[in-house]
């Protein structure tokens, strides 16, 4: 997409190919005038997964309850949780990564992805479980935090994936809200 203001010219969304040199025209603007140009090449390079591809169970950093499909439910529809640990599928998630460190997490056991219920943008809306359908509020955001630590946003409303109320409760709700450096919104990724 191109946007033009103040006689500058600004690119976004643009698709890049791995390995492939690009030129840039780069201008200083002072005073509405370009006053100096210069050529910049920058090449791209393959970048790593952060979490790669692989199946996992989804720690919250707050509370070291997992992310729960309740009774492993094959329900379209039915809300996450965090559970303590017991090792069934229905606390495996399959990651699978999309480039760009936007990745799916694909239930073991229902073979639904996490999906932010009714694709909502809002605050607090509910992380559930819905099959495959392309739309982006089945795709989530890599962040490292460091120390093996991530934040996830949501892809359809950038809004992190977060545990209701911060809380440490077995069976407590997760959701999606803005970020605010909160453990309960940060998650470690363990392989199965």
């Amino acid at each position: 997409m191109e946007t033009t203001s103040d006689n500058a010219t600004t690119y976004s969304d643009a698709k890049l190919t791995a390995g492939t040199t690009y030129y840039y025209r780069v201008a200083a603007v002072m005073s509405n005038a370009i006053s100096d140009y210069a050529t910049a090449a920058a090449t791209t390079t393959g970048s790593s997964n952060l979490i790669p591809n692989g199946t996992y169970v989804v720690e919250s950093v707050y509370s070291g309850l997992v992310i729960d499909d309740p009774g492993s439910s094959k329900t379209d529809g039915e809300d996450m949780q965090q559970y303590t640990r017991n090792n069934g599928t229905n606390q495996q998630w399959t990651v699978t990564n999309l480039g760009g460190n936007v990745i799916t997490l694909t239930n073991v056991a229902s073979g639904q992805l996490l999906d932010v219920a009714g694709a909502s943008k809002a605050n607090s809306a509910l992380v559930d479980q819905w099959p495959a359908n392309d739309h982006t509020n089945q795709l989530w955001n890599v962040i490292s935090l460091g120390g093996g630590n991530f934040e996830l946003t949501s892809v359809n409303s950038g809004l992190a994936l977060d545990v209701v109320g911060g809380l440490k409760t077995v069976g407590a709700k997760i959701d999606q809200y803005p970020y605010g450096g909160n453990a309960w919104q940060q998650w470690k990724f363990t392989s199965y």
